[in-house]
Protein backbone atom coordinates (compact mmCIF):
# COMPACT_ATOMS: atom_id res chain seq x y z
CA UNK A 1 0.00 0.00 0.00
CA UNK A 2 1.23 3.48 -0.88
CA UNK A 3 -0.08 6.88 0.20
CA UNK A 4 0.66 10.43 -0.89
CA UNK A 5 0.90 12.98 1.93
CA UNK A 6 1.60 16.61 1.04
CA UNK A 7 3.52 15.56 -2.05
CA UNK A 8 5.52 12.80 -0.34
CA UNK A 9 4.95 9.19 -1.44
CA UNK A 10 5.11 6.54 1.27
CA UNK A 11 4.88 2.78 1.01
CA UNK A 12 4.29 0.28 3.79
CA UNK A 13 6.98 -1.93 2.24
CA UNK A 14 10.02 -1.29 4.42
CA UNK A 15 12.50 -1.65 1.57
CA UNK A 16 10.79 1.17 -0.34
CA UNK A 17 10.31 3.51 2.60
CA UNK A 18 12.89 6.26 2.94
CA UNK A 19 13.88 8.22 6.00
CA UNK A 20 13.12 11.86 6.71
CA UNK A 21 15.41 14.51 8.12
CA UNK A 22 14.25 16.68 11.00
CA UNK A 23 13.92 19.59 8.55
CA UNK A 24 11.52 17.55 6.43
CA UNK A 25 9.54 16.54 9.51
CA UNK A 26 9.32 20.21 10.54
CA UNK A 27 8.06 21.03 7.05
CA UNK A 28 5.30 18.42 7.28
CA UNK A 29 4.29 19.67 10.71
CA UNK A 30 4.07 23.21 9.39
CA UNK A 31 1.74 21.98 6.65
CA UNK A 32 -0.38 20.24 9.30
CA UNK A 33 -0.69 23.58 11.10
CA UNK A 34 -1.65 25.23 7.81
CA UNK A 35 -4.43 22.66 7.39
CA UNK A 36 -5.72 23.14 10.94
CA UNK A 37 -5.74 26.94 10.67
CA UNK A 38 -7.59 26.78 7.33
CA UNK A 39 -10.76 25.55 9.06
CA UNK A 40 -13.21 27.90 10.83
CA UNK A 41 -13.07 27.77 14.62
CA UNK A 42 -16.67 26.56 14.82
CA UNK A 43 -15.63 23.43 12.92
CA UNK A 44 -13.36 22.42 15.79
CA UNK A 45 -15.80 23.46 18.51
CA UNK A 46 -18.37 21.10 17.01
CA UNK A 47 -15.82 18.30 16.63
CA UNK A 48 -14.76 18.58 20.27
CA UNK A 49 -18.37 18.02 21.37
CA UNK A 50 -18.02 14.44 20.09
CA UNK A 51 -15.47 13.77 22.83
CA UNK A 52 -17.50 14.99 25.84
CA UNK A 53 -18.85 12.49 28.36
CA UNK A 54 -21.27 12.95 31.26
CA UNK A 55 -19.78 11.53 34.45
CA UNK A 56 -23.14 11.55 36.23
CA UNK A 57 -24.65 8.92 33.96
CA UNK A 58 -25.13 5.42 35.33
CA UNK A 59 -22.55 3.78 33.08
CA UNK A 60 -20.12 6.75 32.92
CA UNK A 61 -17.02 4.75 33.87
CA UNK A 62 -17.58 2.05 31.25
CA UNK A 63 -18.47 4.70 28.68
CA UNK A 64 -15.19 6.48 29.42
CA UNK A 65 -13.20 3.25 29.13
CA UNK A 66 -14.85 2.48 25.79
CA UNK A 67 -14.29 5.97 24.37
CA UNK A 68 -10.65 5.98 25.45
CA UNK A 69 -10.15 2.61 23.78
CA UNK A 70 -11.87 3.75 20.57
CA UNK A 71 -10.75 7.38 20.23
CA UNK A 72 -7.80 7.70 22.61
CA UNK A 73 -9.22 10.82 24.27
CA UNK A 74 -12.30 12.27 25.99
CA UNK A 75 -13.31 15.45 27.82
CA UNK A 76 -15.16 16.17 31.08
CA UNK A 77 -16.31 19.83 31.17
CA UNK A 78 -16.44 21.66 34.52
CA UNK A 79 -14.40 19.01 36.32
CA UNK A 80 -13.30 21.74 38.70
CA UNK A 81 -15.23 24.98 38.96
CA UNK A 82 -14.22 28.46 37.86
CA UNK A 83 -13.24 29.61 41.36
CA UNK A 84 -11.01 26.57 41.83
CA UNK A 85 -9.40 27.12 38.41
CA UNK A 86 -8.75 30.79 39.14
CA UNK A 87 -7.38 30.00 42.62
CA UNK A 88 -4.81 27.55 41.26
CA UNK A 89 -3.96 29.81 38.34
CA UNK A 90 -3.32 32.80 40.62
CA UNK A 91 -1.14 30.78 42.98
CA UNK A 92 0.86 29.38 40.08
CA UNK A 93 1.40 32.88 38.67
CA UNK A 94 2.58 34.12 42.07
CA UNK A 95 5.02 31.20 42.46
CA UNK A 96 6.39 31.70 38.96
CA UNK A 97 6.95 35.42 39.50
CA UNK A 98 8.64 34.77 42.85
CA UNK A 99 11.10 32.29 41.38
CA UNK A 100 11.72 34.35 38.25
CA UNK A 101 13.00 37.10 40.55
CA UNK A 102 15.14 34.61 42.47
CA UNK A 103 16.57 33.19 39.25
CA UNK A 104 17.43 36.55 37.72
CA UNK A 105 20.00 36.02 34.98
CA UNK A 106 21.38 32.81 36.52
CA UNK A 107 21.07 29.36 34.95
CA UNK A 108 19.48 27.88 38.07
CA UNK A 109 18.46 28.71 41.60
CA UNK A 110 17.57 26.38 44.46
CA UNK A 111 16.34 27.03 47.98
CA UNK A 112 14.76 24.83 50.64
CA UNK A 113 11.43 24.87 48.76
CA UNK A 114 12.12 24.42 45.04
CA UNK A 115 14.59 24.30 42.15
CA UNK A 116 14.23 26.57 39.11
CA UNK A 117 16.44 25.97 36.11
CA UNK A 118 16.94 27.00 32.50
CA UNK A 119 19.66 24.44 31.76
CA UNK A 120 19.18 21.12 33.60
CA UNK A 121 22.18 19.30 34.99
CA UNK A 122 22.41 16.45 32.48
CA UNK A 123 24.15 14.21 35.00
CA UNK A 124 21.31 14.68 37.49
CA UNK A 125 18.32 14.83 35.12
CA UNK A 126 18.57 12.17 32.44
CA UNK A 127 14.94 11.04 32.19
CA UNK A 128 11.43 12.04 33.21
CA UNK A 129 11.52 10.13 36.50
CA UNK A 130 14.54 12.14 37.62
CA UNK A 131 12.37 15.25 37.53
CA UNK A 132 9.25 13.61 38.93
CA UNK A 133 11.06 12.01 41.89
CA UNK A 134 13.25 14.97 42.84
CA UNK A 135 12.71 15.80 46.56
CA UNK A 136 11.59 19.35 45.71
CA UNK A 137 9.29 20.82 43.07
CA UNK A 138 11.15 21.83 39.89
CA UNK A 139 10.35 24.83 37.71
CA UNK A 140 11.96 23.80 34.45
CA UNK A 141 12.21 26.28 31.56
CA UNK A 142 12.22 24.20 28.41
CA UNK A 143 14.69 24.58 25.58
CA UNK A 144 14.46 23.28 22.04
CA UNK A 145 11.10 22.73 20.31
CA UNK A 146 9.02 24.15 23.19
CA UNK A 147 11.50 26.90 24.00
CA UNK A 148 10.30 29.14 26.83
CA UNK A 149 7.54 26.86 28.10
CA UNK A 150 7.63 26.42 31.87
CA UNK A 151 7.14 22.86 33.12
CA UNK A 152 6.54 22.72 36.89
CA UNK A 153 6.99 19.28 38.46
CA UNK A 154 5.00 18.41 41.59
CA UNK A 155 3.13 21.68 41.66
CA UNK A 156 0.96 20.37 44.53
CA UNK A 157 4.05 20.41 46.76
CA UNK A 158 4.87 23.99 45.78
CA UNK A 159 1.53 25.67 46.44
CA UNK A 160 0.95 25.92 50.19
CA UNK A 161 -2.41 27.66 50.31
CA UNK A 162 -5.14 25.64 52.06
CA UNK A 163 -7.54 26.25 49.19
CA UNK A 164 -5.14 24.81 46.61
CA UNK A 165 -4.29 21.86 48.86
CA UNK A 166 -8.00 21.13 49.12
CA UNK A 167 -8.40 21.24 45.34
CA UNK A 168 -5.50 18.84 44.80
CA UNK A 169 -6.98 16.49 47.40
CA UNK A 170 -10.37 16.70 45.68
CA UNK A 171 -8.78 15.73 42.36
CA UNK A 172 -6.79 12.80 43.76
CA UNK A 173 -9.83 11.44 45.64
CA UNK A 174 -12.36 11.88 42.87
CA UNK A 175 -14.42 8.68 42.75
CA UNK A 176 -15.03 8.74 39.00
CA UNK A 177 -11.33 9.13 38.17
CA UNK A 178 -10.23 6.39 40.55
CA UNK A 179 -12.94 4.00 39.38
CA UNK A 180 -12.01 4.78 35.77
CA UNK A 181 -8.32 4.05 36.35
CA UNK A 182 -9.18 0.77 38.10
CA UNK A 183 -11.39 -0.25 35.16
CA UNK A 184 -8.69 0.01 32.51
CA UNK A 185 -7.03 -3.17 31.19
CA UNK A 186 -4.04 -2.26 33.34
CA UNK A 187 -4.98 -0.92 36.78
CA UNK A 188 -3.51 2.59 37.05
CA UNK A 189 -3.12 5.25 39.75
CA UNK A 190 -2.58 9.00 39.62
CA UNK A 191 1.05 9.94 40.20
CA UNK A 192 2.72 13.34 40.27
CA UNK A 193 0.79 16.51 39.46
CA UNK A 194 2.62 18.98 37.23
CA UNK A 195 1.72 22.27 35.57
CA UNK A 196 2.39 23.73 32.13
CA UNK A 197 2.76 27.51 31.96
CA UNK A 198 2.58 28.66 28.34
CA UNK A 199 2.77 32.35 27.46
CA UNK A 200 3.35 33.30 23.84
CA UNK A 201 5.02 29.99 22.93
CA UNK A 202 4.87 30.46 19.17
CA UNK A 203 6.91 27.37 18.28
CA UNK A 204 6.09 23.97 19.74
CA UNK A 205 7.19 20.42 19.09
CA UNK A 206 5.34 18.84 16.18
CA UNK A 207 3.10 15.80 16.30
CA UNK A 208 4.66 12.97 18.26
CA UNK A 209 3.92 10.17 20.72
CA UNK A 210 5.30 9.97 24.23
CA UNK A 211 5.60 6.21 23.80
CA UNK A 212 4.28 3.56 21.43
CA UNK A 213 2.80 1.82 24.49
CA UNK A 214 -0.47 3.01 26.03
CA UNK A 215 0.20 5.85 28.47
CA UNK A 216 -2.60 7.78 30.20
CA UNK A 217 -2.36 11.44 31.13
CA UNK A 218 -4.84 13.96 32.54
CA UNK A 219 -4.93 17.64 31.56
CA UNK A 220 -6.99 20.19 33.47
CA UNK A 221 -7.32 23.58 31.82
CA UNK A 222 -6.98 26.42 34.35
CA UNK A 223 -7.61 29.08 31.72
CA UNK A 224 -10.11 29.18 28.87
CA UNK A 225 -8.61 27.53 25.81
CA UNK A 226 -11.27 28.38 23.27
CA UNK A 227 -9.22 29.78 20.38
CA UNK A 228 -6.35 28.29 18.41
CA UNK A 229 -4.09 31.16 19.45
CA UNK A 230 -4.46 30.04 23.09
CA UNK A 231 -2.39 26.96 22.18
CA UNK A 232 -4.78 24.03 22.75
CA UNK A 233 -3.63 20.50 23.37
CA UNK A 234 -4.11 18.87 19.97
CA UNK A 235 -4.75 15.16 19.41
CA UNK A 236 -5.25 12.89 16.40
CA UNK A 237 -8.31 10.79 17.25
CA UNK A 238 -7.74 7.06 16.96
CA UNK A 239 -4.01 7.38 16.38
CA UNK A 240 -3.25 5.30 19.50
CA UNK A 241 -4.40 2.23 17.55
CA UNK A 242 -2.13 0.20 15.31
CA UNK A 243 -2.54 1.47 11.73
CA UNK A 244 -0.52 2.36 8.67
CA UNK A 245 0.28 5.84 9.99
CA UNK A 246 1.96 4.45 13.09
CA UNK A 247 3.94 2.03 10.94
CA UNK A 248 5.03 4.74 8.49
CA UNK A 249 5.98 7.25 11.20
CA UNK A 250 7.91 4.61 13.13
CA UNK A 251 9.99 3.80 10.07
CA UNK A 252 10.51 7.40 9.03
CA UNK A 253 11.83 8.32 12.48
CA UNK A 254 14.27 5.43 12.78
CA UNK A 255 17.33 7.53 11.95
CA UNK A 256 16.41 10.44 14.25
CA UNK A 257 17.74 11.07 17.73
CA UNK A 258 14.14 11.12 18.99
CA UNK A 259 12.27 8.29 17.32
CA UNK A 260 8.73 9.27 18.26
CA UNK A 261 7.95 11.96 15.66
CA UNK A 262 4.63 11.43 13.84
CA UNK A 263 4.13 14.08 11.12
CA UNK A 264 2.24 11.71 8.80
CA UNK A 265 -1.39 11.59 9.93
CA UNK A 266 -5.03 11.61 8.91
CA UNK A 267 -5.89 15.30 8.75
CA UNK A 268 -9.62 14.85 9.32
CA UNK A 269 -8.89 13.22 12.70
CA UNK A 270 -7.01 16.22 14.15
CA UNK A 271 -8.79 17.64 17.20
CA UNK A 272 -7.53 20.85 18.82
CA UNK A 273 -9.07 20.50 22.29
CA UNK A 274 -10.95 23.76 22.70
CA UNK A 275 -12.53 23.91 26.16
CA UNK A 276 -13.33 26.22 29.05
CA UNK A 277 -11.28 26.51 32.21
CA UNK A 278 -11.94 23.63 34.61
CA UNK A 279 -12.26 21.08 31.80
CA UNK A 280 -10.51 17.74 32.22
CA UNK A 281 -8.98 16.01 29.20
CA UNK A 282 -7.98 12.36 29.49
CA UNK A 283 -5.63 11.27 26.74
CA UNK A 284 -3.65 8.22 25.68
CA UNK A 285 -0.20 9.66 25.02
CA UNK A 286 0.63 6.84 22.62
CA UNK A 287 -1.65 8.71 20.20
CA UNK A 288 -0.27 11.48 17.98
CA UNK A 289 -0.42 14.83 19.78
CA UNK A 290 1.19 18.23 20.20
CA UNK A 291 0.63 21.64 21.74
CA UNK A 292 -0.74 24.02 19.14
CA UNK A 293 1.56 27.07 18.64
CA UNK A 294 0.27 30.14 20.46
CA UNK A 295 0.10 33.71 19.28
CA UNK A 296 2.54 36.11 20.95
CA UNK A 297 -0.24 37.10 23.38
CA UNK A 298 -1.59 33.58 23.85
CA UNK A 299 -1.92 32.18 27.38
CA UNK A 300 -2.58 28.63 28.54
CA UNK A 301 -2.31 27.26 32.06
CA UNK A 302 -2.87 23.58 32.77
CA UNK A 303 -2.42 20.91 35.39
CA UNK A 304 -1.09 17.59 34.13
CA UNK A 305 -1.31 14.29 35.95
CA UNK A 306 0.58 11.20 34.90
CA UNK A 307 -0.95 7.80 35.58
CA UNK A 308 0.85 4.49 35.82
Amino acid sequence: MEINFLGFNFSLKRQRLGKLSMNQIDYLNERNIDFISSKPIEYYREKVNELIINTTSKDAVQQAVNILDKDGIFIIPNFINEIESDTLCTEIENAVEFYKLKLGDKINFEDETALVQTKPNKNKFKKYDDYANYPKPILNVREGADNGMLDIFNIDNLLGNKLSSGIFSKIRNDSFLNDFLKSLPKNLKMKNINSYVNSGITKTRGFHVDSYKNQIKFFIYLTDVIELNHGPYTFVKGSHKENMYRSINGQLSENLKIKTETPILESKDIYPILAKKGSLVISDQSGFHRGYPQSKNGIRRTLTINCN
